[in-house]
């Protein structure tokens, strides 16, 4: 390719449409696009950030140098059966994987409610699901390829842990991943089982039910406005309100016993026909991962302190439990944690809701989705991973002049 006749000069839109830059923007059609991309933007002293959907509603994506898209970076490479493991590249997105691995036995052994984004999107910012059980999708990395600083291709293969552990989560800032290599799960169906119940009720079972299915999640409704969010309006008795929303998936037949009578819907399908959802991008989401033995008292002192607020909200709020993991900034590192999930519009000025529940999580060790709206400092990051400072060192090796860096995060990680 002529690398500068690819080049458009002009403006770059998340998945949201609230973050817009305008760069040179590179579609890549190959690895040696990338390759050339990074090597012009490195000799120009220009920034270069990966796109994938552009999910994150925070600024990861936007600077002033070079985009490059990657939307034609996708498919199935390779597969094999005695490992288990699939190759695709980066651009992949998630909702196209379900198809292309079932064909060859496979499924995703966990992923999240939204299956829109670019595979190596959702697993370089600690994208996860649900399951006691069951880690994030970055965990399942077993090889990648990325194409570093000087636009050369590495294959990283965990021969060198401390290197791996940095670039499974490493929001673009160790280099272009054009394709990874996952362990899968043959594949599998899921019995999905939907219901609303008094919030008080979803609380005092969850422990139980994480223990007991694959899958257990609920969405906290404070409101009519918030239960007309998930389409549940008529469901909820007439002035109830603080209701779940609670999701149950499993691979055998759910029985629920007493909770029959809640039961909104149940369903039967392919794995990630049950686990995703279609949604609006009208949301300001903020999500923290805090340890699952404070969870519940986190929870409780949101919707407690901040009770007036989140009656003002329009969108639930998620809860879910995901294990733990050893990748340095991975949200789970170390242990099982609890996500809760909080949105306001995206349209609406949301930083006064996002200071006040950020002020609630500092108490509880609450680590921040790296997608997601969050109110951190470098001296809070590095008091909440253990192995901050060693993804830096990392950082600083592999790209020493900062080419992968944007303001948003060079504040963090320069």
């Amino acid at each position: 390719m002529n690398i500068q006749s690819s080049f458009l000069t002009g403006a770059w839109t998340n998945w949201f449409g609230n973050l817009t830059c305008n760069a040179i923007v590179v579609d890549a059609a190959s690895e040696e696009d990338v390759s050339n991309a990074i090597r012009y933007a490195r000799a120009q002293g220009l920034s270069l950030r990966m796109a994938g959907t552009g999910h994150s509603n925070i600024a990861l994506v936007p600077n002033s140098g070079m985009v490059v898209v990657t939307d034609k970076l996708k498919g199935l490479m390779a597969h094999d059966s005695a490992k288990r493991t699939v190759t695709v590249a980066g651009g992949t997105k998630i909702r196209a994987m379900g198809d292309m691995l079932w064909e060859h036995g496979f499924s995703l052994t966990n992923q999240g409610d939204i299956d829109t984004q670019s595979i190596v999107g959702a697993l370089s910012t600690g994208t996860h699901g649900t399951g006691l059980g069951l880690t994030n999708l970055s965990s399942r990395i077993r090889s990648m390829w990325l194409v570093d600083a000087q636009g050369e291709l590495r294959v990283l293969d965990g021969s060198d842990g401390h290197v791996m552990r940095a670039a499974c989560v490493s929001m673009g800032m160790l280099g272009a991943i054009t394709a990874v290599e996952l362990e899968v799960s043959p594949a599998y169906h899921l019995h999905e089982w939907i219901g609303f119940m008094p919030y008080r009720l979803a609380a005092e079972i969850e422990d139980e039910m994480n223990v007991k299915f694959r899958h257990f999640t609920y969405f906290w409704c404070p409101n009519k406005k918030s239960e007309r969010f998930i389409s549940v309006n008529g469901v909820i008795e007439e002035g109830e309100t603080d209701v779940a929303c609670v999701r149950i998936f499993h691979p055998e037949p759910i029985e629920v016993g007493e909770l029959e009578k809640y039961t909104f819907r149940r369903r039967y399908d392919r794995s990630y026909r049950i686990f995703a959802e279609d949604y609006v991008p009208e949301f300001d989401e903020m999500e923290y991962m805090v340890p699952l033995e404070v969870g519940r008292d986190c929870f409780e002192d949101l919707i407690t302190s901040l009770h007036d607020m989140f009656h003002e909200i329009a969108i639930p709020t998620e809860v879910r439990v995901t294990a733990g993991d050893d990748n340095y900034l991975s949200e789970y590192y170390g242990g099982p944690r609890r996500a809760i999930s909080l949105a306001g519009h995206i349209k609406q000025d949301n930083s006064k809701l996002f200071a006040a529940c950020d002020a609630i999580f500092a108490r509880y060790e609450g680590r921040p989705h790296w997608a997601k709206g969050n109110c951190m400092t470098k001296v809070r990051l590095q008091s909440l991973y253990p192995r901050f400072d060693d993804f830096v060192a990392v950082r600083r090796e592999m790209d020493p002049e900062g080419v992968f860096l944007n303001d948003y995060l060079r504040r963090w990680f320069e």
